[in-house]
């Protein structure tokens, strides 16, 4: 089931570009690899001076026609490098399963059934590029480390991880994540209690790195209604900037539109529940441009 359930993910095209958003993100990931890579000392030729004589011929023939300076040497250069970069890279998705995430949108886009695919698309792309890494790590001149975690709420009983903070994703994990997202049976939107243990589980070493720059933290809360305590969920999301981690809200159909005053400056909403998956492959591509 999940398999098949995954090929749809994998269709799930960028409505501005008409491109597979699986496929926008890894060209991203392959060009963030490439702008890591260990230094290599590259050939530039033809130059007037260098450390190899690559055209001893035609040196020959240019000094006796009087040219002093001939462009028959190569000189080997380095590439420049980019500034210090984030070292580690760890995105959290948080999905609502409240009641009515059962709902459909005006085209019938099922809630529930796209946010599943949205997560699933986060957590396999996000997992495949750390494994890319992993066949390079040897080759890079700048490291770099991807872990990826997903929560849920709706009541109390609905706020829990879903998928473990780690830079893999086991097949136990895949089916336990599908199969939670594949309901949605509370009855409040607790948004901010999931927010609450995220930020209490954050080791102090990771606090310590978000603080020096060297791990970039991203956390993702999709909903589509009325927080059930918007100034509780203020207040944590404050702090948690203020320490260094970037909240963003997404709200899943325009029923969610108080999501952008919640979550502000980064509350945004989908208007289609079928766009989602694009939305926040969008939403990715942009907190990895600078990665």
């Amino acid at each position: 089931s999940y398999q098949k359930f995954w090929e749809q993910v994998e269709g799930i095209d960028n409505p501005e570009t008409s491109e597979s958003v699986i496929e926008e993100l890894r060209a991203i990931f392959r060009k963030i690899i490439t702008e890591r890579m260990t230094p290599r000392l590259r050939p530039k030729l033809p130059t007037t001076e260098g450390e190899i004589l690559v055209k001893p011929a035609e040196a020959v023939a240019s000094i006796k026609a009087g040219i002093t300076e001939p462009a028959v040497w190569e000189t080997l250069e380095v590439r420049d490098r980019k500034q210090k970069l984030f070292g580690k890279f760890d995105v959290t998705v948080v999905a609502d399963r409240s009641g009515s995430m059962q709902e459909g949108d005006e085209t019938g886009a099922v809630k529930y059934v796209e946010q599943r695919k949205a997560v699933a698309l986060i957590l396999e792309a996000l997992t495949e590029f750390s494994q890319e890494l992993d066949d390079v790590r040897r080759d890079l001149d700048q490291d770099l480390h991807v872990r990826t975690e997903a929560w849920s709420f709706g009541d109390e009983a609905q706020i829990e991880i879903l998928k473990p903070l780690s830079e893999t994703l086991t097949e136990k994990e895949r089916v336990a994540a599908y199969k939670k997202l594949g309901s949605a049976p509370g009855n409040s939107t607790m948004d901010y209690g999931a927010l609450e243990r995220i930020k209490n589980a954050i080791p102090p070493e990771d606090w310590q790195e978000i603080e020096e720059q060297k791990l970039r933290k991203i956390v993702i809360v999709l909903s589509d209604g009325d927080s059930s305590n918007a100034s509780e969920t203020q207040r944590i999301i404050k702090e948690m900037r203020e320490k260094g981690i970037t909240v963003v809200g997404v709200g899943i159909t325009k029923a969610a539109n108080s999501i952008k005053t919640t979550y502000a400056p980064d509350g945004k909403v989908c208007p289609k529940a079928g766009d989602l998956g694009a939305t926040l492959g969008k939403l990715l591509e942009e907190y990895l441009k600078d990665l």
